[in-house]
């Protein structure tokens, strides 16, 4: 008999003899451990199982199916493309874009854009360098790309033609 939800098995070890005995039950046996709960003198232990019926290998196969659909839905959310678009005398539109077609964007005033920078971050193993804008109307930065992390080859150039139309007023709008 396969014990079920209300039912519990109850094996009693003998440490004189090793042998032991296994009977189902229908008492209920609460214990901190909801799998296992001990008597006082240690000879009869309690086991329910939660999983009463299910074999070995239906719960290998749940785990690998559970695992399989968590890589998946990794996979789909990661982002494969992140671009930086300059709408002169609007501003700055940030936007992302996910494997299975989802986008984000954020837009920057042109102006609440305070400065514009390229920001290293130190790691013990790595040195990342981002884009950044310093916001007025916020204490935090504005990353370009915080996901894709371009070379500095990259950035250094793009750096150099925002700073520009920044200085200009570009990014700003135009007063009437």
């Amino acid at each position: 008999m396969v014990p079920g939800p209300t039912s519990a098995l109850v094996c009693i070890r003998s440490s004189a003899t090793s042998s032991s005995s296994c009977s189902s039950s229908s008492s209920s046996t609460l214990s901190a451990d909801p799998t296992t709960s001990s008597s006082l003198n240690g000879n009869v232990t309690t086991t329910t199982s939660v999983l009463a019926g299910v074999s070995e290998l239906q719960v290998t196969a749940l785990y690998v199916a559970v695992a399989a659909c968590s890589a998946v839905c990794l996979w789909a959310l990661q982002i494969t493309s992140e671009s930086l678009v300059v709408l002169r005398g609007v501003g700055v539109l940030l936007v992302s874009r996910q494997r299975w077609g989802g986008s984000s964007s954020r837009f920057l005033d042109g102006q609440d854009i305070h400065s514009v920078f390229v920001h290293e971050t130190l790691t013990t193993t790595n040195i990342h360098t981002h884009l950044a804008f310093l916001m007025y109307s916020s204490d935090s930065l504005a990353l370009a790309f915080p996901n894709l992390s371009p070379s500095q080859s990259l950035l250094v150039p793009l750096y150099q033609q925002l700073r520009q139309l920044h200085k200009i007023g570009d990014l700003a709008p135009v007063p009437p």
